[in-house]
């Protein structure tokens, strides 16, 4: 029996934090068959990370990524192009964060996607779905990656206190009345509608190359800068766009809808709940690849246990 090619698996990890977990992961990581590429939020000062970097290459074009919008579909992307100058075709790119961790060997993670040359793995569900309809933050405008001067959110914050609970918002006070005011009196967007069936998942994903290079190459486009231009005034896209794009397009047939990680999306508090020590038994029984959400400052007990070396 001839055997598939042997599998290069390059990870794109999308981290803000925490320099001594990024270390601990890029070493449970480390393997002749991987390589390691780290977009470090632009937010975030470099310079305790850099004693990383004969472990990982860190991105060079860094975005200031603000949670939830578009900014994180393009620190993704800008990830994908600088991997895709050393990418084959049988090799696969896992997107995770931070604050993801393995949960099987190196082996055993190379050998199951070597069985899945061609393919990639996207959680999603179609648009509108009566149990996860998200179909309001495509039609609507969101202006969530705007930045505006302290000042002038500082005035719009004050003058709405006295009027709505502003804790609660997820981004600045000023975004928020301009896209009420915006979607009041301006129609719903069709662009996105009109051209595309809708999808919607989870942004962590494992990917095969010729996917990866689709989106490098559409993104160059004249169709791909419009509909770059529509996401950016959508709320969510780092759970959408990559799923959209690629269901949308002739590779279709080789997305397999599965997630390769646990996750505790029930206990809390907090969701995705911060897995601890007495989540690792559950986390070894699990068959997924991955796990998150991890964090060395709440739990090392736990990372330390499912770590190769043992050493925190």
């Amino acid at each position: 029996m001839i055997l598939p090619p042997i599998t290069m698996l390059y990870y794109c990890i999308l981290a803000h934090k925490n320099p001594k977990q990024l270390e601990l992961l890029s070493k449970q990581l480390t393997h002749k068959n991987t390589r390691i590429f780290v977009h470090l939020d632009a937010y975030t000062d470099i310079t305790p990370f850099l004693y990383l970097k004969d472990q990982v290459h860190f991105v060079q074009k860094r975005v200031k990524v603000r949670r939830w919008w578009f900014s994180m579909v393009e620190a993704t992307l800008n990830t994908f192009e600088e991997m895709l100058p050393f990418l084959k075709s049988e090799d696969h790119v896992i997107i995770m964060s931070g604050q993801d961790f393995p949960i099987k060997s190196n082996e055993k993670i190379l050998e199951f996607f070597r069985n899945y040359q061609g393919k990639s793995f996207i959680e999603y569900r179609e648009q509108p779905n009566k149990e996860w309809n998200i179909l309001n933050r495509v039609v609507k405008y969101h202006f969530h990656d705007l930045v505006i001067p302290e000042w002038i959110n500082w005035i719009f914050h004050s003058l709405a206190s006295k009027f709505y609970d502003v804790s609660k918002l997820r981004n600045q006070i000023f975004c928020y009345i301009a896209q009420r005011f915006v979607n009041f009196f301006l129609p719903l967007k069709r662009y996105l509608i009109k051209n595309y069936t809708i999808y919607r998942g989870s942004q962590w994903q494992a990917l095969a190359m010729p996917h990866i290079k689709y989106l490098v190459d559409f993104k160059k486009t004249d169709k791909g800068k419009k509909t770059i231009k529509e996401f950016k005034t959508t709320a969510g896209p780092d759970e959408i766009y990559i799923q959209t794009i690629l269901l949308n397009s002739k590779y279709a047939n080789d997305i397999i809808n599965d997630m390769l990680w646990y996750i505790d999306w029930k206990k809390g508090p907090g969701l995705p709940r911060i897995l601890d020590i007495s989540d690792l038994e559950e986390i070894k029984d699990s068959d997924r690849l991955f796990a998150r959400k991890f964090d060395l400052d709440i739990d090392k007990d736990l990372l330390y246990n499912l770590s190769s070396n043992n050493a925190l």
